[in-house]
């Protein structure tokens, strides 16, 4: 006999309500993430599971303090769909805004639940600059000629959609990952200088550039736009650490 996963069916209160959802909706962030690993252990479905109730309650309030805490925007329920997908379907504009400026993957929800000319909007504004929680790896290019159904125009190398886009985070990557920090970073553009990289930088998260460092994921410095790809994960660290 089979052991079935001690997650997998957890229990809720008269209003339909975990233990999770109440430890994210009061932000009680140290007792969520504690219970949120050990159900996640289990459950696969954990992440889908509470952003899709979430979506479906149309509450932004709790989708954003999940966000916040790292949860994977276009993680999938034990129904296999997406909170983007529950908030088209529920016509939650205000949700499918929220959850499309934090990256979440258009191409594959079902668009055609949705007004294409919101999502279009939303998809320029994603464009600009926004709080992420995840790498957004989607041309916002390509989005909108499947939405529209025709070219976009004369190609312009000076056009945003067209450039290279990083992750930018604040704080060195390995301490980060040792303290479990859940701070979002930023979607930026990959702009034509080492230096304008570091000036975005400093004034996207309010710190001196001049005894900061740039970093890849693993921790190496870097010193050269060149070696930067594009949906490259960059960690702005304060101090250098030895």
């Amino acid at each position: 006999m089979t052991a079935k996963p001690l997650h997998a069916n957890p229990r809720k209160d008269i209003e339909g309500n975990t233990a999770l959802w109440d430890g994210i909706s009061t932000k009680h962030h140290s007792i969520f993430r504690v219970l949120y690993h050990r159900a996640a252990i289990s459950d696969p479905f954990t992440a889908g599971d509470l952003l899709c109730m979430a979506a479906k309650r149309n509450d932004q309030a709790a989708m954003q303090e999940l966000l916040k805490q790292g949860l994977n925007v276009d993680a999938k329920d034990r129904h296999g769909l997406t909170a983007l997908q529950i908030a088209m379907k529920e016509k939650h504009e205000d949700m499918v805004n929220l959850l499309v400026l934090n990256g979440a993957d258009v191409i594959n929800a079902n668009t055609y639940e949705f007004s294409s000319e919101s999502l279009n909007e939303m998809l320029l504004k994603r464009e600009v600059d926004h709080r992420i929680t995840v790498p957004d790896t989607t041309s916002s290019e390509a989005l909108l000629e499947k939405l529209k159904g025709e070219p976009t125009g004369k190609p312009d190398k000076n056009r945003t959609s067209e450039r290279a886009r990083v992750s930018i985070y604040k704080g060195h990557p390995l301490m980060r990952k040792e303290t479990c920090c859940m701070e979002p970073g930023k979607l930026i553009s990959l702009p034509d200088s080492f230096e304008e990289l570091k000036n975005i930088a400093g004034k996207r998260f309010g710190i001196d550039m001049r005894s900061a460092i740039i970093t890849d994921e693993a921790g190496p410095e870097i010193d050269s736009i060149e070696v930067v790809r594009d949906n490259d994960k960059l960690f702005i660290v304060e101090e250098p650490v030895d």
